[in-house]
């Protein structure tokens, strides 16, 4: 199918396969579209029909337009054309860097799966050729016989054929379940990806300030690993703060101390705090949620700092409040994609 989309006056045209969701048509053709998480849960790439037939792949995503005002509205990445059409959609900032790699698919297998704790595991996989991307982006999960994609992080920061993802178990989560329950070594997956914009870029960016709570400890393991690797770490301080809610959902701590950051460990449940300064005594251990401990951690100075945010969305939203209204660090430093 033929699809053409206008964004801001400007008209783009790509071709879109039987059933292809429309954003990742057009974002494998290097169309801008604006996106988030691109799984139909923030309501970021919506467009307006304006000709042709359109097939809505999930009726109930949380992030779908308001039907009531926009009757031909929908999400582009939960849609794919049935016949030539065209669109009226929104064009991806023009802050926003254009992308090294244009996303494409990927065919995948289950390398190995590693329990973390009880509900948080590291998956590995097999590809079938190198996979290209920026520190700081995400890709996107498919399986056989489980409706739509979704999105997970790389823990490294440099092409690889073996990507690992921490994958944190969700009520009915879909995927999660299936990795938890009944996926095994073999087991195929399909991606799609590169995708994301709250990625590393050493030519311009200075001092590190990685946020990070559960699975979202990915991105910033990404980070660190690319500026470890570029040298950015040798001129630049980092710091990072992990936060869960007690030292039983605590992993990987020993590998972010070795990044060389300086690591702080945030716990909400404050009866936890001294078992956990016991078994890390080289790190700072403290009581409150990520964004109350990052009012404590602050560098003196935010002129040259360059903030990164990953986890769940509350966290995401208190974070970006304290970041901009009371470190009064500018909006254009600080970067994240929020997933739900």
């Amino acid at each position: 199918m033929q699809v053409r989309i206008t964004l801001k006056k400007v008209e783009h045209q790509f071709s879109a396969e039987p059933g292809e969701r429309l954003l990742y048509a057009g974002l494998r053709h290097g169309v801008p579209l604006a996106y988030e998480c691109a799984t139909g849960t923030c309501g970021t790439c919506k467009a307006v029909r304006v000709t042709g037939t359109i097939k809505n792949l999930w009726l109930d995503a949380p992030g779908r337009p308001d039907h009531g005002r926009e009757v031909e509205a929908l999400l582009l990445c939960q849609s794919c054309a049935e016949s030539d059409c065209t669109l009226d959609g929104s064009p991806a900032s023009t802050t926003r860097p254009r992308p090294q790699t244009l996303p494409s698919y990927f065919e995948a297998h289950i390398a190995e799966i590693a329990s973390l704790t009880a509900d948080v595991c590291l998956l590995t996989l097999s590809l079938h050729r190198p996979f290209h991307f920026e520190a700081g982006q995400f890709v996107l999960f498919s399986v056989d016989n489980l409706s739509g994609f979704r999105a997970y992080s790389m823990v490294e920061g440099y092409a690889t054929s073996r990507p690992s993802f921490i994958i944190k178990r969700k009520p009915g989560g879909a995927i999660s379940d299936w990795v938890f329950e009944r996926a095994t070594a073999g087991a195929p997956l399909r991606l799609f990806g590169p995708l994301g914009v709250a990625t590393l870029r050493p030519e311009t960016d200075g001092d590190l300030f990685l946020l990070a709570g559960a699975s979202g400890l990915s991105m910033a393991f990404s980070v660190l690993d690319a500026a470890a690797r570029n040298g950015h770490l040798a001129r630049h301080r980092a710091d990072v703060i992990f936060g869960v809610r007690r030292a039983a959902d605590l992993f990987l701590v020993d590998r972010l101390a070795a990044t060389g950051a300086v690591v702080t460990l945030a716990l909400s449940d404050e009866a936890d705090v001294a078992l956990v300064r016991r078994s890390f005594p080289d790190v700072r251990v403290m009581s409150g949620f990520v964004h109350e401990v990052a009012a404590a951690c602050l560098p003196t100075t935010t002129s040259n700092t360059i903030a990164f945010l990953a986890g769940p969305p509350p966290m995401i939203d208190a974070c970006l409040r304290h970041l901009v209204v009371g470190a009064r660090i500018p909006p254009t430093r600080i970067r994240y994609d929020k997933f739900s």
